[in-house]
């Protein structure tokens, strides 16, 4: 086993950069709405093709971008988590006379070394959870765009036979005359008639309904849960990541210096909020397997000290 010195365990924790992504994920959002917003809307063919190509094209570059930055700190995460294992202590905890101040720097060394494995790994799953719901939302918008004129153009015409069932006349038409023409019109007329008192209400009940705005707009609800839980996961991801560099500094400075009394209320906050946040991610597991077991009791919560799981926590347990 090779071990790493602080200088390598800097350079690996200082090469992960989250803001680029984070920036085209905000990109992202503002423009997957746009183009959403203009799909549904019935003249977007003629009056909003310009711009939508222009915003199509940055749609397609930006989730490019995603997936490229997405993969490069994901690969720079598995870096640092590799020298993370290998790093030790560089000071000389036997030429230190105090016993306790040795305890403790230990200590607290395993524990953040904990917490910056655990991070990495709960930002790593978040990134990959971002990449791979704009990769699905891609592959559904682009068959939304196939078919959005005619679901538009169905939404119109079922509107136009609303609209002429409703305001019908009540008598039937029919024009004077005795030709041949007339006698045609008057024979298309009268079967319009009939055909509209027989099936009159079904028509303007199926257009009131509208089942094909429904499902096109059942679409659209989905879209926006995606970008909501999108826009969860990136505030998440950012959170964590202020804590992972917080962490690293620390570590970095246990492993150079040893502990010092000074540091003992920054640790203990944060690796206080790591376990609270730990212990909020059991805590939902075990509702979740009540839930499925439809028991409320005799249910072990299952512990996994040494892994932590990227997972959002259900309605009411709040963002950690």
């Amino acid at each position: 086993m090779n071990s790493i010195n602080i200088k390598e365990m800097s350079e690996a924790l200082d090469s992960i950069d989250i803001k680029p992504f984070i920036s085209q994920v905000k990109q992202y959002i503002r423009i997957s709405k746009y183009i959403d917003q203009t799909l549904r809307t019935p003249d977007f063919l003629i009056s909003g093709q310009k711009k939508y190509r222009k915003k199509n094209e940055q749609y397609d570059l930006c989730c490019e971008n995603i997936g490229k930055t997405a993969l490069e700190i994901l690969s720079k995460s598995t870096l640092s988590a590799n020298r993370i294992i290998n790093f030790g202590i560089s000071i000389n905890l036997q030429g230190n006379t105090i016993p306790e101040i040795n305890a403790q720097t230990e200590y607290y060394f395993r524990r953040i070394k904990k917490q910056q494995m655990e991070l990495l790994s709960a930002i790593g799953d978040d990134i990959e959870i971002i990449k791979n719901m704009i990769c699905q939302a891609k592959e559904m918008r682009s068959v939304m765009k196939t078919h959005a004129p005619a679901i538009n153009k169905t939404n119109g015409l079922m509107e136009v036979m609303r609209e002429r069932i409703a305001e019908r006349p009540t008598t039937l038409l029919r024009l004077e005359g005795t030709g041949d023409k007339i006698r045609e019109l008057n024979k298309t007329l009268k079967n319009m008639q009939e055909y509209e008192n027989v099936n009159g209400s079904r028509i303007n009940r199926d257009a009131q309904n509208n089942p094909v705005g429904k499902a096109f707009s059942a679409y659209y609800d989905l879209v926006q849960i995606s970008c909501t839980d999108i826009d969860y996961l990136k505030l998440r991801i950012q959170k964590r990541f202020k804590e992972l560099k917080q962490g690293g500094k620390l570590m970095l400075k246990l492993s150079a210096k040893g502990y010092s009394p000074f540091q003992k209320r920054k640790l203990d906050m944060l690796l206080s909020c790591h376990d609270e946040r730990t212990q909020e991610f059991q805590k939902n597991i075990h509702e979740c397997r009540k839930l499925y077991f439809n028991d409320t009791e005799n249910i072990p919560i299952i512990h996994h000290p040494d892994i932590f799981t990227s997972i959002r926590p259900a309605p009411g347990f709040g963002l950690h």
